[in-house]
C-alpha cells in the first residue's frame, strides 16, 4: 500500500519552546528552519519520491512479437460463447494496430533516409535498427479497449487453475499429434 500524501521521513518542527528548539537538530546556521522551509522540503522529498515510484515504460514490441501475441490471443478466445464475436473483434484490432506500425515505420524510415544522406557509408547500418517496425503498449491497450468484445471478455473473472489445466492438456495433446505423425513417417 502506498504511503499517504503528506508523508515524509522529516520531522515538522512548529512553534517549538525555546528549549526543545536548542536540543533540536540545528541546521547549518544553528538555528532551526521555520516550518515554510520544512514543508518546502518535504515537498521535494515528496516529488523525488514520486518520480522514483514511476513505473518504468514496457519496451516496444516488433512485429513478430506482435503477430505472436494476436495468436496467443486467438488461442485463448478458442471454445468461449462469444468466439465469433472475439475472433472478429481481434482481426479488427490487428488490422488497427498493424496500419499504426506501418505508420510509424514509414514515419522513421523517411526520417532515417534524411539522416542516412547526411551520415557517412560507415554510420548507414546503425539506423537500419531504428526503423524496424514497432508498436507501444499503450497504441496496443488503446486498440483492444476499442472492441467492446474484447473489452467485455477480459474483465470477466477466469479461473486460472482451469486454464492452464487445459493450455496444458492442449499442448499435451498437440505434442502427442506430431510425434504421432513423426513416427508413421
Amino acid at each position: 500500500m502506498k504511503s499517504p500524501l503528506v508523508s515524509t521521513n522529516r520531522p515538522l518542527f512548529v512553534n517549538l519552546p525555546s528549549a526543545v528548539i536548542e536540543t533540536a537538530v540545528p541546521d547549518v546556521e544553528g538555528e532551526v528552519k521555520d516550518y515554510q522551509e520544512q514543508l518546502k522540503q518535504m515537498l521535494k522529498d515528496l516529488v523525488k519520491q514520486r518520480e522514483k515510484d514511476v513505473e518504468k515504460p514496457l519496451p516496444l514490441m516488433n512485429q513478430r512479437e506482435f503477430i505472436q501475441f494476436c495468436k496467443t490471443l486467438y488461442s485463448m478466445f478458442h471454445g468461449d460463447l462469444v468466439e465469433n464475436d472475439l475472433f472478429q473483434a481481434i482481426a479488427t484490432v490487428t488490422s488497427l494496430v498493424l496500419q499504426i506500425g506501418e505508420v510509424e515505420h514509414r514515419r522513421h524510415s523517411s526520417e532515417g533516409s534524411e539522416v542516412s544522406a547526411e551520415q557517412t557509408p560507415e554510420d548507414a547500418g546503425s539506423s537500419s535498427s531504428d526503423s524496424d517496425w514497432t508498436v507501444s503498449y499503450a497504441q496496443i491497450l488503446a486498440s483492444l479497449l476499442t472492441e467492446q468484445a474484447l473489452v467485455n471478455f477480459f474483465e470477466k473473472p477466469v479461473d486460472l487453475c482451469a486454464k492452464i489445466s487445459q493450455a496444458n492438456q492442449k499442448q499435451y495433446e498437440q505434442r502427442a499429434g506430431l510425434l504421432t505423425l513423426q513416427q508413421g513417417r
